[in-house]
């Protein structure tokens, strides 16, 4: 799921290497799995208004026919909040939308994303049906109690991939997650991402400054995307750069670049054997005759897992956003 938000949040986009996976083979649809389908990319997050200690998960599960399921997710919290940290990759000069003083500044993502999982764990998992909607009950028993979700699940329209919304949990609160046949060791180059016929549609949850807000079905356009080269890139870069507007960075920036409420946008590929990529955004004022990076953050970071549908087509992304400022929600 992808979100934005100035805190946590957590979104899917649904229907962002190397070369292009080749599509998944038709393997049929397994009744014992989740609507047939195995491999799963799965954005969680644990929110609250009355309590500061919010936390977002992303990762993958991965289904077994004979009742067992595998997680392997990534884990940031508010409560020891996680650096930027650089991809390697710092956009070329004609990347940088706005003034010519606006520095190019290394794309960021969040610290432990370019590594593996660091929470990988074994549960078990059963199919249920509930007021008519297909639902997959998940136990994990490495805890006490026992951690638990349940996902309300859902075919795609065209049928070639399952989309599921968290309808319960011991822990999370909110949650999105979409699977197919494709494995979770391919992905779509950026190239297939950019060239995406027509808008996408997603959802968010999102907690800030102790809110908690939703959307559903806003338009994300990869055509208003241009492509865009940068040193130590694995491959190109994705950026967008917005216009000033008055809904944007009203706040944080001096004299004289007070003015530009622009926003510059990145996302970049941060692995070519899974489905891993980065999005990232910043207030152009920011970074006009100064350093990238000030103190109180700057820029948001948004980790994301492509969603690839059972013809190993690209379909969107789930992801998070992990930039919890320790300053001001301590």
């Amino acid at each position: 799921m992808d979100g934005s938000s100035d805190g946590g949040a957590v979104g899917g986009d649904s229907g962002v290497g190397a070369m292009d996976a080749a599509p998944a083979p038709d393997a049929g649809h397994d009744p014992r799995l989740p609507l047939g389908r195995p491999h799963f990319v799965v954005a969680l997050g644990s929110f609250s208004t009355s309590a500061r200690r919010n936390g977002v998960r992303l990762g993958t599960y991965a289904f077994e026919p004979g009742g067992a399921v595998t997680a392997r997710m990534y884990l940031w919290s508010q409560t020891a909040p996680a650096a930027r940290v650089g991809t390697g990759t710092t956009p070329a000069g004609d990347c940088v939308g706005g003034s010519a003083d606006v520095q190019r500044c290394e794309v960021l993502t969040v610290d432990g994303f370019a590594g593996a999982p660091a929470d990988v764990r074994v549960g078990t998992f059963e199919m249920d049906t509930i007021g008519g909607t297909p639902v997959v009950i998940l136990r994990w028993g490495d805890t006490t109690p026992p951690y638990w979700e349940s996902w309300d699940l859902e075919e795609s329209a065209d049928g070639l991939h399952v989309e599921g919304a968290l309808r319960g949990s011991r822990e999370a609160t909110h949650g999105f997650m979409a699977g197919s046949h494709a494995p979770l060791d391919t992905r779509r180059a950026m190239s297939s991402v950019q060239a995406h016929p027509g808008p996408l549609a997603f959802d968010t949850v999102q907690w800030v400054r102790d809110e908690i807000t939703t959307t559903s079905a806003l338009p994300w356009r990869n055509s208003i995307y241009d492509r865009c080269e940068g040193s130590g890139a694995t491959t190109y870069v994705m950026t967008y750069f917005q216009p000033s507007s008055p809904r944007s960075c009203r706040a944080g920036c001096v004299a004289p670049y007070d003015g530009d409420t622009s926003i510059q946008y990145y996302i970049q590929q941060m692995s070519s054997f899974d489905r891993r990529d980065t999005f990232w955004h910043w207030c152009t004022c920011l970074a006009q005759g100064a350093e990238c990076y000030p103190p109180d953050g700057n820029s948001h970071v948004k980790p994301m897992l492509q969603i690839l549908d059972d013809r190993g087509q690209w379909r969107g992304w789930v992801g998070v956003e992990a930039s919890f400022y320790a300053r001001r929600h301590a």
